[in-house]
């Protein structure tokens, strides 16, 4: 906003034609104004579904039977993998869609190099960041409330004069 640099006064011919500069000067401010909250608010929604992602996935001891090793694994492995997937999309929306439009429509470029947009880009960095942790430690509690419940793997136990093997092993349950 240049308008107020030159010098005016009451007998000059453009004070009508600065007013009116002016007024469309603050309503463009106001439009960029909204886009950038339209944005801001669209990144804070993709922030929040990464935090509150729910990675481990619950059982219901009751309706559901002791299941074998590969079950068990496809059971939690699918989940995970879908919510994964939809979680980097949400993240790849925010830089690719939600901030390289705040940077157009404030600065006219869409670089994601202006030195302006640091602080701001630093912003959201730190929440996605504070995001994903509070996922992964929330995840990490489920599952450790997950093994302190009942039994959820099945085991077999065959014994074959002198040795006892077991399905799955040993070896399998650590990987």
């Amino acid at each position: 906003m240049d308008k107020g640099t030159a010098n005016h006064n009451w007998f000059s011919l453009s004070i009508e034609e600065f007013i009116r500069e002016c007024k469309d000067g603050i309503e463009a401010f106001k439009e960029t104004k909204s886009r950038v909250m339209q944005h801001s608010q669209n990144i804070k929604k993709k922030v929040q579904n990464i935090e509150d992602a729910i990675l481990i996935k619950t059982i219901n001891f009751e309706n559901t039977e002791i299941m074998g090793i590969t079950e068990f694994a496809e059971y939690f492995d699918q989940h995970r993998e879908k919510v994964l997937a939809e979680l980097v999309k949400d993240y790849q929306n925010i830089g690719d869609t939600y901030l390289r439009s705040i940077e157009e429509c404030t600065f006219k470029s869409n670089t994601q190099n202006r030195e302006e947009m640091r602080q701001y880009y630093y912003h959201w960095e730190r929440n996605i960041f504070n995001a994903i942790t509070k996922m992964i430690i929330r995840a990490m509690a489920a599952n450790k409330a997950l093994w302190r419940g009942k039994p959820l793997i099945k085991m077999i136990a065959t014994y074959q004069h002198p040795e006892m093997s077991y399905h799955p092993t040993v070896e399998e349950l650590k990987t």
